[in-house]
């Protein structure tokens, strides 16, 4: 095995093309069905949250130069606590990346393969997913490091074409389907981020 170390740009490539995923399939899906009108207030507010958070975080994180989570698990809860958040990880890694790869299958089979069964445009994805991280690691960071921009562009020029579809009259009324939806339930939607 290949012990590669992933370099910084490529790191911040594989991060957007998460977060470009995830909020292209899912996020306004979810956000749209919980919350109605009061989507930005609720992401305001969520960001907020979110923003402290990660400062929190990153004070904590400076005690423990050049650990990672899994390091400073073991180190605050030995051995048992490595083993559960490692678990967790991996759990959560897998029942996210399943769940998207199947919306973004469902999507491609709406818009390309109406007569198609799922199991088969599922079954390709993985298939090529195996075949590239069968060949080499570093070849998919390069070769997303060159994607992501054109993915990243092309976003913004749909964004700004479909800009004189935007109205603010739709975002009264401003609390959405109410308090409790908007800051309480609205608050699960950190899961997003």
């Amino acid at each position: 095995m290949n012990d590669t170390k992933i370099g910084t740009k490529e790191a911040i490539s594989l991060v957007l093309t998460i977060v470009i995923a995830h909020v292209i399939l899912s996020m306004p899906k979810h956000l749209i069905s919980n919350i109605k009108s009061s989507i930005l207030l609720n992401l305001v507010f969520v960001s907020l949250i979110l923003i402290g958070i990660c400062f929190i975080i990153v004070k904590l994180f400076k005690n423990f130069p050049g650990l990672d989570i899994l390091d400073i698990s073991e180190y605050l809860g030995g051995k048992t606590l490595k083993t559960i958040l490692g678990i967790s990880f991996i759990s959560y890694f897998i029942i996210s990346s399943s769940i998207l790869l199947r919306e973004f299958c469902e999507a491609i089979k709406i818009v390309y393969y109406p007569m198609t069964n799922i199991f088969f445009v599922i079954l390709l994805f993985i298939i090529a997913v195996a075949i590239t991280n069968k060949l080499e690691f570093s070849s998919t960071l390069k070769t997303n490091l060159i994607i992501v921009p054109f993915v990243l562009v092309s976003m913004a020029f749909l964004f700004g074409s479909n800009l004189r579809n935007f109205s603010f009259d739709r975002i009264f009324p401003i609390l959405g389907t109410g308090f409790v939806n908007t800051f309480i339930i609205g608050i699960g939607n950190i899961y997003s981020f």
